[in-house]
């Protein structure tokens, strides 16, 4: 090891090992790239050797940051750290100019986000993905890319399949379904997948899935809006009478989204249907994030629950399982002064518990007995909570359709956040989890 190297390493493993003996001193660096909830970073941990790595990445050592990513690998404590390395692992070997070893690495890091038996990519129906966000979408994406440009079109058709049916954030749907439409004109194959999506519009249910891709393969700019609408006015762009039909059909399927709604009227209004957009915009105004702020905020926690909440998280951290439970058990019964407010507290501590089932048992109770609208909206967002909380994402999925079926309009609208783009759901506020005072 040259001089250069050697100092920088001792510079940073002097660095790291300062950071786990001195936390009063606030970072005079960015935030390092382990994520949070990894262990503890120590020098000679997996932390460690992930951070000299990414050092050794930006330098362009290419060499020095694999040999620091293979031992990462091997003292990885748990999942997330793996496939972070693995991850890394394929960029820095894509880097290098070996695709081939960029792909096993990715799909090493697939193989543990399918689950804790690390079945490979290709196996199942479905790639399951607990940890869904930008991590596991850009993996997707880059191992899609890589098969492209080795030919292997089917294998990344079928990836982008799996994993527009495991993602959970309309962005990442978005990427993937723009990558597919690249993917079908490069193989030639994008002339038939439209006349095949096509088919579908006039079905009695229609396929959201075929609707957003023509969205895409007709306008290049998907769920955003076509890119015709907001060009220049001295030029108009032609516009097809598929794609308005298209986002006629998005329409019926999501009347509250003010984004569609403004689409289809720009887009009549280019194809001359001057009257139809006229009275698309006159009618009933969808509702906007704000309008239902109100309806998302949680109800005070009155101070009866919020004593009772404090004894009972005091309880379980001393260890005194059985009268958690008891005790947790009186707190549904004052159901009958607080109403649904004292089963939905029950049931989050009940899962703080690891009592899943009791959980569900106070949820299905103040279901039961929801009577006005607001409680019935503290129930759905509650019971959504607790799904995200488990990590269930088909049956999250499951509760925002039903939020689509709706007579509330603002759970209907919560519904359809999800179905927007990045920039959208950033203004959309997130109903936040009541707060018994812990």
């Amino acid at each position: 090891m040259g001089p250069f190297r050697m100092s920088m390493c001792v510079v940073l493993a002097f660095g790291c090992q300062r950071a786990v003996t001195n936390d009063t001193e606030p970072p005079k660096m960015q935030p390092s790239p382990v994520p949070m909830g990894t262990p503890e970073m120590r020098v000679g941990s997996a932390a460690f050797h992930l951070e000299i790595s990414g050092v050794y990445e930006r330098f362009g050592d290419h060499k020095s940051a694999i040999d620091h990513l293979s031992q990462a690998q091997s003292l990885a404590q748990d999942s997330a750290q793996r496939v972070q390395a693995y991850s890394a692992l394929g960029r820095v070997k894509e880097a290098a100019g070996d695709h081939g070893g960029a792909i096993d690495a990715l799909e090493q890091a697939l193989a543990i986000m399918a689950g804790p038996e690390g079945a490979a990519p290709s196996a199942g129906p479905a790639l399951a993905m607990p940890l869904a966000g930008p991590g596991g979408d850009d993996i997707v994406l880059r191992l899609a890319r890589l098969y492209e440009e080795k030919g292997k079109y089917d294998q990344a058709q079928v990836l982008c399949e799996r994993g527009l049916s495991a993602a959970r954030e309309p962005w990442q749907r978005e990427q993937l379904f723009r990558f597919v439409v690249e993917l079908h004109r490069k193989a030639g194959t994008l002339e038939k997948e439209l006349a095949a999506k096509e088919k579908t519009l006039d079905e009695r249910v229609p396929d959201e899935s075929a609707l957003r891709f023509l969205a895409i393969a007709l306008a290049g700019d998907g769920m955003q809006g076509p890119a015709v609408i907001g060009g220049p006015q001295g030029q108009p762009q032609a516009v097809s009478n598929t794609l308005v039909r298209v986002y006629e059909r998005l329409h019926e399927l999501h009347p509250d989204d003010m984004q569609l709604r403004q689409n289809l009227v720009s887009l009549l209004e280019r194809v001359g249907r001057i009257e139809d957009a006229v009275k698309l915009n006159q009618g009933p105004a969808p509702l906007r994030p704000m309008d239902c702020e109100g309806a998302f905020a949680p109800r005070p926690v009155s101070a009866t629950l919020r004593h009772a909440a404090e004894a009972i998280r005091i309880r379980a951290l001393a260890g005194q399982d059985e009268k958690t439970l008891a005790e947790t058990a009186k707190i549904a019964v004052l159901a009958k002064q607080e109403g649904v407010a004292a089963y939905l507290l029950a049931a989050e501590l009940y899962l703080d518990q690891g009592a899943a089932e009791r959980a569900s048992q106070m949820f299905e109770r103040a279901t039961r007995e929801a009577r006005s609208r607001e409680d019935r909206r503290q129930v759905a967002f509650a019971r959504q909570r607790a799904t995200e909380r488990a990590g269930q994402a088909v049956e999250l999925k499951a509760i925002h359709e039903q939020w689509k079926k709706s007579d509330d309009a603002c759970l209907r609208l919560a519904a359809t956040w999800r179905e927007q783009p990045q920039g959208m759901m950033a203004a959309a506020p997130t109903p936040p989890p009541p707060s018994p005072g812990r």
